[in-house]
């Protein structure tokens, strides 16, 4: 900020200065006898509006909440068989190398998997 203001004489910094806390404390009273002075019929009203529940809320009181989480059958079939080919790919060099070269483009697919089939697991209880 100095290097930019190097070049300003102190006369006319002083005369930015006291035309900054004019305009800036101008506004500031404004505002402030703006609100205070204005009557009830001018200034907006403070709505309330209706709180939103969660979705899957209990009227009981009670705010245990259920999952939005499932998978059918035949999701989990697919499932399976695609674990199983992604096993089956471990019993060649060459199926080693695709194995490995889908894991590292989808680094968090197996613990999707894993998470679908816990999922399912849990729905069938």
């Amino acid at each position: 900020m100095n290097e930019r203001t190097k070049n300003i004489s102190l006369n006319r910094l002083k005369l930015f200065l006291v035309v900054f806390c004019v305009l800036g404390g101008g506004l500031s009273i404004y505002l402030i006898t703006d609100a205070t002075l204005k009557t009830d019929k001018e200034q907006q009203d403070l709505k309330i509006e209706k709180v939103d529940f969660p979705k899957y809320y209990d009227n009981n009181n009670d705010a245990e909440l259920q999952s939005d989480q499932y998978v059918d059958h035949e999701t989990y079939q697919s499932i399976l068989s695609f674990e199983n080919y992604m096993d089956s790919l471990r019993q060649t060099e060459y199926g080693q190398k695709i194995h490995d070269s889908i894991l590292l483009a989808r680094p968090g697919l197996s613990d999707s998997i894993a998470m679908l089939k816990e999922i399912y697991q849990s729905q069938i209880k």
